[in-house]
């Protein structure tokens, strides 16, 4: 009889610990996943074996995962995998949730903040769209915001894979702007304007602001510029004597040609005038 209680107990005790085992890997009633931490845990460490045990991944032919994409758990491993930089904790669970497309301002802007490029090389991978991918709260793209901090590394790498210069932000305000306020070399400055962005009077006043001499000189060369009273002022308040004799420099010469060609204008009018055959003006 004893043997018997003994042995029921140590039944008791094995099926007790399975019960834990299957509560532990089913979600509780508002969907999250008990082993949560766990999860958390292997993606913040790198540890990939761990990770696959409870991903029950150590098969690769066992499809049957603990963690449905369509949770939180599963955005958090990957938000996880993106902040500490865990590309191949990050590989792994791109490949297990393929269809996974919660692209997390937040965790974008943190990788924007400390980039790493093989990060940003696996998820824009893994979704293409990520290149022109836009932030409606801010009405930015992902091309402005990776320029905050002045890091150009992935800038650069948005550029060389079709990012558009002049899509997002408010009148004036586009990618190019945010990479002279943000004070990003002026190498990044002149591969956007080679790629055509607009040179608005806003992107100059964040150059002359920013006292960015060598990216101000650029956009003067091609850009349009007006010289208006304020822009002077401005240049004059930096008290930066590189900066002011930028501006005053252009300013004058514009002034000069736009002398020069008032002056061809009247002359053209006098001639006009004086001649029923105009157009010999012209010869």
């Amino acid at each position: 009889m004893a043997s018997s209680h003994s042995s029921e107990t140590a039944v008791e005790s094995v099926d007790s610990q399975k019960d834990q085992h299957t509560q532990k890997e089913q979600p509780d009633e508002q969907g999250i996943y008990l082993n949560e931490a766990e999860l958390i845990a292997a993606c913040a460490s790198g540890d990939l074996c761990r990770l696959r045990q409870l991903l029950h991944l150590v098969d690769e032919n066992q499809t049957d995962l603990a963690v449905p994409e369509d949770l939180l758990p599963a955005w958090m491993m990957i938000f996880t995998a993106v902040e500490r930089k865990q590309t191949g904790i990050l590989e792994l669970l791109l490949s297990t949730y393929p269809k996974w497309n919660m692209y997390n301002p937040i965790m974008l802007r943190q990788l924007f903040a400390n980039p790493d490029l093989k990060t940003f090389q696996l998820l824009h991978s893994h979704n293409p769209s990520i290149i022109n991918m836009e932030f409606q709260s801010s009405n930015s793209t992902a091309l402005m915001e990776s320029c905050v901090g002045g890091n150009p590394l992935i800038p650069n790498y948005l550029l060389d894979h079709g990012a558009d210069v002049n899509d997002g932000g408010f009148p004036g305000r586009g990618p190019l702007h945010a990479a002279v306020s943000q004070m990003q070399p002026v190498a990044l400055v002149k591969k956007m304007v080679d790629l055509g962005a607009i040179i608005t009077p806003t992107v100059l006043y964040a150059a002359i602001q920013q006292q960015q001499v060598y990216s101000l000189e650029l956009l003067l060369k091609f850009g349009t510029y007006d010289p208006s009273k304020s822009y002077l002022k401005m240049a004059r308040e930096t008290k930066n004597e590189k900066i002011i004799a930028l501006v005053e420099t252009r300013a004058k010469n514009l002034t000069k040609a736009e002398r020069r060609l008032e002056a061809e204008r009247a002359s053209f009018k006098k001639a006009a005038s004086g001649s029923k055959k105009w157009w010999r003006v012209f010869s």
